[in-house]
């Protein structure tokens, strides 16, 4: 890692992509100091960058600044309106700013840009839950178990939605191919 750090600053002043890979470092070193400098070096040299937006958001969701996260989020979703992960940062942004109506809109932006994206369909779904809107994630749950049958979490949340419609027998087979994947109480 020591040789990739050196090699990316040597370039960070002039790379924001080399900037990045230095503020990820810092993530996964936990040094947040080094994170916020080499983040500010990349958003100066690409002020409007998907990429270096993506990251600010999702940095400061993490670290607990819901509200900025989704202004940096925005930026991000104007130079790649089609991102996935960005409405699903985006989503959870809403969510952490108790906003559930705003993060249904995105987290399902997020899921109809790209179907598979687990974490986002299992956050819809319990947006939806909680809204009483299962009968409009249904779907999304069933093409997603349909191709990708191993996800505990998604079966789950299918089960859950299918039992809120009183799909009973559905909701059973659902619950049987969760408890087939996880042994758990839950199930």
């Amino acid at each position: 890692i020591e040789g990739a750090r050196h090699i990316f600053e040597q370039q960070a002043d002039s790379d924001s992509y080399s900037a990045l890979r230095l503020a990820s470092f810092g993530v996964i070193e936990g040094d947040n100091s080094a994170v916020w400098r080499w983040l500010a070096e990349a958003i100066q040299l690409n002020p409007a960058g998907y990429a270096e937006r993506l990251f600010q958001g999702a940095f400061c969701l993490m670290n607990g600044d819901a509200r900025s996260a989704v202004s940096y989020l925005r930026i991000a979703l104007d130079a790649r309106p089609n991102s996935s992960v960005a409405y699903s940062n985006l989503g959870l942004a809403y969510l952490s700013l108790h906003r559930p109506d705003k993060a249904y809109y995105s987290l399902k932006k997020s899921v109809a840009l790209d179907p598979f994206n687990r974490s986002a369909l299992v956050a819809l779904a319990d947006v939806a839950n909680s809204l009483g809107r299962d009968r409009e994630v249904l779907p999304y749950l069933k093409y997603f178990v349909e191709f990708e049958q191993k996800s505990s979490a998604v079966w789950g949340r299918f089960a859950r939605s299918l039992l809120r419609l009183d799909f009973l027998e559905d909701c059973i087979h659902a619950l049987k191919r969760q408890g087939a994947l996880e042994s758990s109480v839950e199930v």
